[in-house]
């Protein structure tokens, strides 16, 4: 395929963006801390509040601790702002050819859900590709519905796991591109197209579309909702704002040139989170990976709070072995954006910030007890709004940008503590189940 002559303008870091994205939020830091500087000299005159020396150790380790929480919170978002109004990375991007390209849908177990998504994959507004479906030794009636007369079928003798599956696949597309979904996800029609168009470049290795959750009748799936348009909506424009690649490409609707997924050796067998690991695979090799919202994809997500726990510790876990394997990307000035910034925010703040909460949690308690007072209490209790406040201003923007703001989104926004705690709770789940070098599988 003839390639255009341009480079990939994420390819450059934008350093006066990020610098000054960085300032932006120093200098929103800033100006609450004297806000609340205000209102502690305001508490103390209205209401006569004792100074005790173990009040004021107190109040100034709150004040930093918070203008650092603040800061990590606000630094991504303010990067966003900035990136889109400098430049739209997603206008302009028109693909002339339409190489031929291999949809691949691999499943476990997938009885209730999967014919609804071969015949999503089947109806793609695009003129060459095939639809590939692997059964990875399904127990249920899954081998039975796979079999499509337009679909090309592949059935696993045993469960060998999703790498596995996939792989096998890849083996037998014809596809100059590989478009990869899951058995439980419903691709919109134009998938293909918006997706195919960043490979104009040369420097791209990978893209992945935008989740949406499909149905989210409950508040645990709302809140699911709300963290997926967040992450995607503000993170992921940050991260290719940023000048990076983003973190991962996820399963449900992502696409690889097939000749760099073969000269990697294809999806590793090492983790149990295939594609954080294939993306950082791609993006270490100098390919990048690129997020485009135009290319839709709807999932289904936990309807319980069992089942999210088992989920998200896959997850995590996942998450930390390829941290562990791809760990000379720290810090690594040839990796760009990605090692410099978003790799150690991810591992620090993502992990390092639920380590740090619970820390945080179980030494305040003996010492809220231990000068217990109402003056404490009431600018503990302040400092906990006001970042709340800015965390759900955050969210509901990242909602109203997406075009998702209904009434029960917003109030899953407002309501979405306990379902952070609960994450944080996971993560810590995950942190102890990878030392123990506990057993987890996909299923």
């Amino acid at each position: 395929m003839k390639q255009n002559n341009h480079s990939y303008h994420l390819k450059i870091p934008n350093f006066f963006v990020i610098i000054v994205a960085l300032f932006v939020s120093w200098l929103t830091v800033y100006v609450i801390d004297i806000g609340m500087f205000n209102l502690d000299l305001l508490l103390i005159d209205k209401f006569g509040f004792e100074q005790t020396d173990e009040a004021v150790t107190f109040k100034a380790t709150l004040r930093k601790v918070f203008n650092i929480v603040l800061f990590l919170n606000l630094f991504p978002f303010f990067l966003f702002l900035l990136w889109n109004i400098r430049f739209n990375p997603y206008r302009g991007w028109k693909k002339q050819k339409t190489p031929f390209v291999s949809i691949i849908i691999p499943a476990f177990n997938e009885q209730y859900t999967i014919t609804k998504s071969i015949q999503c994959a089947l109806d793609q507004n695009y003129p060459e590709y095939e639809v590939i479906v692997v059964d990875d030794g399904s127990s249920d009636f899954t081998p039975l519905l796979i079999d499509f007369p337009e679909v090309k079928s592949i059935h696993m003798e045993r469960n060998q796991g999703k790498a596995a599956a996939v792989n096998k696949a890849i083996e037998t597309a014809k596809g100059e591109y590989l478009l990869f979904s899951d058995s439980d996800s419903h691709l919109h029609k134009n998938a293909i197209r918006e997706l195919i168009k960043h490979f104009d470049s040369p420097d791209v290795g990978a893209v992945c579309g935008k989740l949406i959750v499909r149905n989210p009748d409950s508040l645990i799936v709302c809140w699911q909702s709300v963290e997926y348009i967040f992450s995607q909506a503000i993170m992921k424009i940050a991260q290719n704002g940023s000048g990076s690649s983003i973190l991962v490409c996820p399963g449900p609707i992502c696409m690889y040139e097939r000749k760099t997924m073969i000269e990697i050796g294809g999806f590793k067998e090492r983790t149990i989170v295939e594609d954080f690991d294939m993306t950082l695979e791609i993006t270490k090799i100098g390919k990048l990976a690129v997020y485009e919202p135009n290319a839709v994809s709807w999932t289904s997500t936990p309807k319980t709070f069992k089942a999210l726990k088992g989920q998200r510790k896959r997850w995590y876990r996942g998450t930390l072995q390829a941290l562990r394997l791809y760990k000379d990307m720290f810090f690594n000035r040839k990796f760009g954006m990605l090692g410099c910034i978003w790799l150690p925010y991810l591992y620090f703040w993502g992990f390092g910030g639920a380590v740090f909460e619970a820390l945080l949690l179980i030494g305040s308690i003996p010492m809220l007890f231990h000068f217990y007072s109402v003056y404490i209490t009431t600018l503990s209790v302040v400092f906990f709004l006001i970042f709340e406040a800015i965390n759900i201003a955050i969210y509901i923007f990242s909602l109203f940008i997406e075009r998702q703001l209904s009434l029960k989104m917003v109030i899953a926004s407002i309501l979405i503590k306990p379902y952070s705690i609960f994450i944080k709770y996971v993560i810590l789940v995950a942190i102890y189940y990878e030392l123990r070098n506990k057993k987890v599988t996909w299923s």
